[in-house]
């Protein structure tokens, strides 16, 4: 199966520092390309969801069991909205 974004966590699950090391995140170009297009919003919103998607699993959220998938979603949505690229308000391109 494709995938459109991985993150890989650090061995440590305690960050004391907000500036250290959380992981690695790697997303399809690609395939960010294609979903963005795909569901309507263009490159810019979708390159930024699965950004925010990944970083937020570094973190520790899940998306397991519909109570954690409605709390990621909701984060997900505030974070691109607080930077412009929330529902309506990223360009299509």
């Amino acid at each position: 199966k494709r995938t459109d974004v991985l993150s890989f966590p650090t061995r440590s699950t305690i960050i004391a520092d907000a500036s250290k090391l959380l992981g690695d995140v790697a997303i399809s170009y690609h395939r960010s390309v294609c979903q963005g297009h795909s569901f309507g919003h263009g490159i810019h919103r979708e390159f930024a969801y699965l950004l925010t998607h990944a970083i937020l699993h570094l973190g520790g959220h899940t998306h397991d069991g519909i109570p954690n998938f409605k709390m990621m979603r909701e984060l997900e949505e505030e974070i691109l909205t607080s930077i412009g690229l929330g529902r309506g308000q990223a360009p299509t391109v």
